[in-house]
């Protein structure tokens, strides 16, 4: 398949420092459009090098983003499959794509592939999340009822978990792999003992939460509503420690992530815009607009480097990269 190789020179407008009054030019050091095809999801590699779409329901492909060409293409009809969920293996060597009957485990470099039959459910009920764990040995799967299932390949066993009332939004895996932190539509945010199964905190906001992120020190969780509400709590017993302080009426907030050994939150709206938080007070530091080629542009994933590059991805199949260095030590 030809590839898109289309640079994008689009302009940036120059951000807005809240608060301060301060304003800074940010323009991505990098960004390209890697398909022109309908994107249904999208993840980055933990590293930023690689890229996976989900096309409509029936196709994806990994891209090395280094190449912008692609090193891996499944089309599900060839197989029976419609896709609902993918995720990237940890260690890149493979990809993982969940249907409502199976999941199969796709290497990268080559064809083998494993496949395991998941237990048939009514057809309403479907994936909403997936998440593949850092020794690749579990997998869970979250479901539009509230459960979720947990995969374990080396045992060959398959668990459930009844979690949430709706639809399951985010889940994270501890580092030690003895913890779930989950979030759902139903507006609660849990963490949960996966040996015993047992809910460690419930922590309830009064919208569906949108974001979910754990901090590097895995001490702080940001918490995100559908309306007003954003908070940094406590990861051990879910107590509030900051909220974030804007000045519109109302925000909320699809991807995430702790920056800079946690001093500062890293958040994309619900629409096309990056934003960058003061943990300790909940101030914002900078927002700036990611590239637009529609009216429902959004970012579906980011990942920021151990150098302070963050890269995104977008609903358009954009892909940016920013050097964050210079924000970050200017503060």
């Amino acid at each position: 398949m030809k590839t898109f190789k289309v640079i994008l020179w689009l302009i940036v407008a120059t951000a807005v420092v809240i608060g301060c009054g301060k304003k800074q030019s940010f323009r991505p050091t990098q960004q390209l459009q890697l398909t022109q095809l309908p994107i249904s999801a999208a993840q980055l590699s933990d590293d930023g090098a690689l890229t996976l779409l989900l096309i409509e329901d029936h196709l994806l492909q990994v891209w090395d983003n280094s190449t912008q060409e692609i090193i891996k293409q499944i089309e599900g009809s060839k197989f029976n499959l419609y896709f609902r969920a993918a995720f990237i293996a940890p260690s890149k060597r493979s990809i993982l794509s969940v249907s409502d009957q199976q999941l199969t485990i796709w290497q990268l470099y080559s064809d083998e592939l494993t496949t395991f039959a998941l237990p048939q459910r009514d057809s309403y009920i479907s994936v909403t999340k997936v998440i593949w764990s850092s020794d690749e040995n579990l997998i869970m799967l979250g479901y539009n009822d509230g459960s979720a299932q947990l995969l374990n390949l080396k045992q060959q066993s398959l668990s459930q978990l009844a979690l949430h009332e709706s639809s399951i939004t985010e889940l994270i895996f501890s580092r030690d792999l003895s913890v779930v932190y989950s979030a759902s539509l139903d507006g609660h945010a849990k963490k949960v003992d996966i040996a015993s199964k047992q809910m460690l905190f419930d922590y309830a906001l009064p919208h569906r939460i949108t974001s979910l992120a754990l901090s590097q020190a895995e001490d702080k969780l940001f918490v995100s509503d559908a309306l007003a509400d954003q908070h940094i709590i406590s990861a051990e017993n879910g107590d509030n420690l900051t909220s974030l302080d804007y000045i519109q009426r109302f925000k909320f907030f699809r991807e995430a992530t702790f920056v800079a050994d946690d001093k500062y939150l890293l958040t994309s709206s619900s629409k096309a815009h990056m934003s960058l938080w003061q943990v300790s007070s909940g101030e914002e530091i900078i927002s700036w607009p990611i590239a637009q080629l529609s009216l429902g542009s959004t970012v579906y994933d980011l990942q920021l480097s151990n150098s302070n590059v963050l890269t995104t991805i977008s609903s358009d199949g954009v892909l940016e990269r920013w050097d964050l260095q210079q924000i970050l030590f200017d503060w």
